[in-house]
């Protein structure tokens, strides 16, 4: 009898014990797949052409930073200044034909694809920062955006301030009187040249980087930018004036492949979008803290700093739109009369 205890005792046990080690096997197998379906970060390269001294490379150093920490991990921006990832336009080509994820740079690059694109470089159609933030973050800004997305593949994720465009110049310039037939460096793009032709200015498009020789050597008389841009390319060596006709309020934008970005996941977007809204702020916070000190620096090197007759620019101006881009102006009086 005891002995048939004993027997179902120990059959007792080695049940349970059997059953314990099955338990923790599936277990270990459980975690072992949690650990497998782990997905790896999104890597997304960013390239910009700009020095790493400059806003731009600040702002995208930023942006990184914000993506991995706000997706907890799941978000690594690697980014590439100083044109590493080609020129800027094969870049913004990269990110039209999908080959590169992100760029950092002014949007009126995207005019090679759309003209609509031309509207940013529009002169004093935005008033300020203030002005241009209102309306980027609105309606209209939306949907400008999304038109220009559709028609060039190309999407913006965030607008950032960069500044006023001012001139620097190797002469004295008041008035628009004074541009007749100087030879002023645009971008090689259709908005700053019809521009400076209305102002009476010669415009010369040329690459950016062949530019600081051109002023050395007088091949151009002039050329314009923002003040950080004007600054990190030393221009203050070669330019006996700095000319504030801030006829452009600049902004930059942080800028993707739309067809790679509709293709994340709608969480991953979110992440990547509250990161460009946030780094562009912070570019925008060191703009409006360097540019007087930056008109400041030109003035210590020897630079003469003129303030021109702004209302005779605008003036020269004043149906610039209706001349050269009637299908911009229900566009442009939007944007004027948004508050």
């Amino acid at each position: 009898m005891q002995k048939g205890k004993l027997r179902v005792l120990i059959a007792l046990v080695l049940t349970l014990f059997v059953a314990a080690a099955s338990i923790n096997a599936g277990g270990k197998q459980e975690a072992a797949g949690k650990a497998e379906v782990k997905k790896d970060p999104v890597v997304i390269r960013l390239g910009h052409a700009q020095p790493t001294t400059d806003v731009f490379h600040v702002a995208s150093e930023k942006f990184a930073e914000l993506c991995g920490s706000i997706s907890g991990g799941q978000i690594r921006v690697q980014v590439f200044p100083t044109g590493q990832l080609g020129s800027i336009r094969d870049m913004i080509e990269g990110l039209r034909i999908g080959t590169l994820q992100s760029v950092l740079d002014t949007p009126s690059r995207i005019e090679t694809y759309t003209e609509l694109a031309s509207i940013f470089n529009i002169p004093y159609l935005i008033q300020n920062r203030a002005h241009g933030e209102r309306v980027w973050a609105s309606e209209v800004g939306k949907k400008l955006f999304a038109d220009l997305a559709q028609l060039s593949g190309i999407r913006i994720v965030a607008m950032g301030w960069r500044g006023s465009r001012n001139m620097t110049t190797n002469k004295a310039v008041y008035t628009p009187a004074d541009l007749q037939g100087m030879k002023l460096r645009v971008p090689p793009y259709d908005m700053p040249v019809k521009t400076w032709k209305t102002l009476g200015a010669n415009p010369t498009p040329m690459d950016w980087n062949e530019v600081y020789l051109a002023l050395q050597q007088r091949t151009i008389d002039a050329q314009e930018n923002p003040m950080t841009t004007n600054n990190s390319a030393k221009l203050y060596e070669v330019c006996s004036h700095l000319i504030l006709t801030e006829h452009v309020k600049n902004f930059s934008a942080i800028m993707f492949s739309d067809k790679y970005f509709t293709g994340l996941d709608k969480e991953i977007q979110g992440f990547i979008e509250k990161a460009a809204i946030e780094a562009s702020k912070h570019q925008g916070d060191i703009i409006d803290k360097s540019e007087a000190e930056l008109i400041q620096k030109f003035k210590d090197a020897g630079t003469v700093v003129i303030t021109p007759d702004i209302a005779s620019f605008q003036a020269k101006l004043k149906t610039f739109v209706k001349d050269n881009y009637p299908q911009m102006e229900s566009y442009v009086k939007t944007i004027e009369n948004y508050k």
